[in-house]
This record gives C-alpha cells, sequence and structure tokens, in this order.
C-alpha cells in the first residue's frame, strides 16, 4: 500500500494555486498540464498556469516546481520563471494532456474497445512525474465531484468493499483523431503515435468493432489511418450502410485500391447492396478479370449458395500426378482463403471428386488425382437456398461445399465460415 502515495491523478493538479515561493505571491492556478513523449510513458515536463484574464497563461517548467507531499494542496516555484504559455496542442511533440485527453473518447488497444477518459492516472517519483494510465471507470467521476468519501463508506457498509478505478495503461491508449466538421476530413488526423502503429496490430473484426462505436466523422478519420490491406479486411466486417459511408469518405483512387483488394464474394456482397447506376460505376473501378467475376456472382439472387459462394478456390485435372497437383497448389495458395480441398475437374470443368490436402501430402508420388480422389461428394446448386446450405454444414461437418451449375460444372465453394456468418445475421434481424 505504500506505493500508493506516489501516484495521484491530473485532476489533482488542475486548478491548484501556483505560489512564487519567493515573493508569496499568488501566480495563479494550473489550467494544463504538458508532457513529452518519451519511450513507453510520458514525462511531464510544464505546467500552464493561468493568471487573471487579463494577464493571460504562462508555462512554468517542471524541475522549477518545488518538492510536494500528497494530497497535493499547494504548488510552489523555486524561482520565480515564468515563460509565455506555449503552442496550441497538436504542434511538435507535446501532449496536452487536459486538452487531448481529459473527457474525450480514446480507444483502449488491449480491450479493443472506445472508453471515454475521466481522468489520467500519474506517477511522481523524486520530483519526476510520467503519466502512466488513463482512468475509465465510474470512480473517478465522482473523486471529481467530490463525492469519492461518501461513495466508499456506503459501498463499505453495503458490500464491504471499495469501488476500484478502471485504469488502463498508457501504452494500450491511442488517441482518436480530432474532427469536428466535413471540411476536416482531408486534414491530417493528430497522431499521438507514429501512423497509428498500435492499431494495425489489431485483427479486422475488433477494428470494426471499435470503428462502430464512433461517430461517422470520427470513423471516417479513423479508417483512414490503417494501411490499405487492413482497411480492406476491416471494410468486409462491416455492414453495408457502414461500408459505403467510410468509402465515400475517401478519395477515388483510394476506394480503387481498397476494392481491388477485396475478394470476388465480398465486393459482390457490397455492391449489391447499390442503386443499379452506383453498381455500374463501381464496377470500373475493378481490374477488367475481376469485374467480370464480380457481374457473374451478382447474377445470382440473394440468400442463394450461388450469392453465397467465393470463386477462390483449388480446381485440378484429373491427370495431375501427387507432385504436379502439390506444385500447384503452392501456387495458388496466395491468392485462396483457406485450402481444405482440392477439387478435381476433367477437360470442360466438370466436377469429378474432391481430394483432402491430408490425403494429398500423405499419397505415394506416382499417384494420379483420379486414383485417389473421393468421387462421394456433397454438392450443392447455384440456385440452393443458404438455409439449406447450412443445415448441409451442421450434418456433415465440411468445411467448404462445391456449388455446381445444372452441367455439373464447378462454379465455386461455400466456405464455413461466410455460411455461419449469413445465417446467424438473419436470425439477428428477426430477433
Amino acid at each position: 500500500m505504500q506505493e500508493t502515495k506516489h501516484f495521484l491523478f491530473l485532476t489533482d493538479l488542475l486548478g491548484r494555486k501556483v505560489i512564487d515561493s519567493s515573493t508569496g505571491k499568488t501566480i495563479g492556478r494550473v489550467s494544463e498540464v504538458i508532457a513529452t513523449p518519451k519511450e513507453v510513458y510520458p514525462e511531464i515536463n510544464r505546467l500552464v498556469v493561468k493568471r487573471s484574464w487579463w494577464r493571460g497563461s504562462v508555462d512554468i517548467n517542471w524541475p522549477d516546481i518545488l518538492s510536494f507531499d500528497l494530497p497535493v494542496k499547494i504548488l510552489q516555484t523555486k524561482n520565480n520563471i515564468l515563460n509565455p504559455a506555449g503552442p496550441p496542442s497538436g504542434n511538435g511533440s507535446d501532449i496536452h494532456i487536459k486538452e487531448n485527453f481529459l473527457d474525450k473518447q480514446i480507444v483502449d488497444v488491449s480491450g479493443c474497445k472506445v472508453v471515454r477518459v475521466n481522468d489520467l492516472h500519474l506517477l511522481k517519483e523524486n520530483n519526476k512525474i510520467w503519466l502512466v494510465h488513463v482512468d475509465v471507470g465510474f470512480r473517478a467521476i465522482v473523486r471529481r465531484l467530490g463525492w469519492l468519501p461518501w461513495l466508499d463508506r456506503l459501498t463499505e457498509w453495503v458490500f464491504s468493499t471499495k469501488i476500484r478505478d478502471k485504469l488502463v495503461s498508457w501504452k494500450y491508449v491511442q488517441q482518436l483523431p480530432s474532427i469536428t466538421t466535413e471540411e476536416h476530413l482531408g486534414a491530417s488526423p493528430v497522431k499521438l503515435k507514429s501512423s497509428y502503429q498500435c492499431l494495425r496490430d489489431l485483427h479486422p473484426v475488433d477494428m470494426a468493432d471499435i470503428l462502430i462505436n464512433l461517430s461517422r466523422n470520427e470513423r471516417i478519420a479513423l479508417f483512414k489511418t490503417l494501411n490499405l490491406p487492413l482497411a480492406s479486411e476491416t471494410l468486409c466486417e462491416m455492414k453495408p450502410d457502414v461500408q459505403r459511408s467510410l468509402l465515400d469518405g475517401l478519395d477515388r483512387p483510394t476506394q480503387r485500391m481498397i476494392l481491388n483488394m477485396m475478394a470476388p464474394d465480398k465486393a459482390a456482397d457490397l455492391i449489391s447492396h447499390y442503386p443499379l447506376r452506383r453498381r455500374n460505376e463501381t464496377l470500373k473501378s475493378f481490374e477488367p478479370a475481376k469485374a467480370e467475376e464480380i457481374k457473374n456472382l451478382l447474377t445470382h439472387p440473394e440468400e442463394t449458395a450461388g450469392a453465397l459462394m467465393t470463386t477462390k478456390y483449388v480446381a485440378l485435372s484429373k491427370d495431375l500426378t501427387v507432385p504436379e497437383a502439390l506444385a500447384e497448389v503452392k501456387k495458388a495458395a496466395p491468392a485462396v482463403d483457406g485450402i481444405y480441398y482440392i477439387y478435381v475437374i476433367d477437360e470442360s470443368h466438370a466436377l469429378l471428386g474432391m481430394v483432402t490436402l491430408r490425403k494429398l501430402l500423405s499419397s505415394s508420388d506416382q499417384s494420379k488425382l483420379s486414383e485417389i480422389m473421393n468421387t462421394k461428394i456433397v454438392k450443392v446448386k447455384t440456385n440452393t437456398r443458404e438455409r439449406t446450405v447450412a443445415n448441409i454444414f451442421v450434418k456433415y461437418n465440411f468445411m467448404a461445399i462445391p456449388v455446381v451449375d445444372n452441367q455439373n460444372k464447378i462454379k465455386g465453394i461455400v466456405m464455413f465460415k461466410n455460411a455461419v456468418e449469413k445465417v446467424l445475421s438473419h436470425l439477428v434481424r428477426e430477433d
């Protein structure tokens, strides 16, 4: 418990009276605390002290503040060294803590969520002070109102415990872009950490969860900071209306790059919700071969296997030997989202059988695919309803199901995860 005396909060400093120790006169009250990024935790380097309304504010360097005990009552300066107030936040590397964080929303990267900063936690040691946590809990609000002693007594009496501070380590804090109007969307967002590096390590699903909890302008501004692959993958996890909103906030070249990174089935899902005119315009953003593939997917009615399938799969000739097939699988792997089965076809692209990757790896090099394939295939037609597809997954425990046309030619595959996503989304809407 002894270590707790070295901790204090930002609001313990804000509003505190600052006195010139040489004259005993009051200089003013602390209105801002400024830190310099230093390794993981920023170090407090100066205070902004507000004097009277006609005399403005002055900066006092932290080394010029005399050592003090906690809790903070007053602050005293070593020397009468007053500097004009520094530049507004956003210029240089200094962090204006109150302005940028207090009562603002930030991203808790460790919890993958957006939270409100109710206070900031500081560590004081040998008259140096660092910013180490943000407090996002209810206790911080009560403390700022001055009701904390009453709350502690009440909770100890009723529950025999105290409500704890809810702290997030500074190393997991990501500041949101400060965007207030549409015209600001084209400006570079305030960057606390270089290029929002900590967000780049998030899973696209987590990134989507963060974005959905922001306002439209904040969402677009933060989305712009993502690298293109993450932006494309995150976009695939959003609902159609949010997808359109994010794309509309980008310039045309960036839109084209993100769209071209999307898998054809995901792009088709997005475009299918567009009006016909915009759909045709958007298709021009894709490379011709990919645009044609997306057009074919769009011809299938919604809630069918054809609309659900992906055209990224591995289909090989029945005459290939095992080493030849493995070479083709390796070549196709970067463009295929999960290789569970290799589909065996004839010269007309008709589906003959299926080989698991495990079977392929364990077979003799002299074997051909026609010799090791399984001809008992469970398959669906392009017009099979998606609920039927989901039932087949449940019954047979497959990871993918081939989709064929009336001539038994393979047109694509339905991945288990895509079927589950679709069916669950319908169940949520029905509820």
